[in-house]
């Protein structure tokens, strides 16, 4: 069964910008299926690609209801 999300662009926006500033993204997916939840997104920074005990994460959002269809 294919993934109900399917993430199309990311775009980081205020880059470059200072090291304190937050983290700010353009998301753009499209939803193939109702979802029963809202749909949360994490953003880690992974500090090993051989050990996830050094991955940190960085924000979460929730975005939702979430409607079968395109998604900016």
């Amino acid at each position: 069964m294919p993934a109900p999300v399917f993430v199309t662009n990311v775009v980081p926006l205020e880059n470059p910008t200072w090291f304190g500033n937050g983290v700010n993204f353009e998301i753009t997916f499209e939803c193939t299926a109702a979802l029963p939840d809202d749909l949360e997104w994490s953003l880690v920074y992974v500090g090993s690609a051989d050990d996830s005990s050094y991955d940190q994460l960085l924000t979460e959002v929730e975005v939702g209801p979430v409607p079968v269809a395109g998604f900016r």
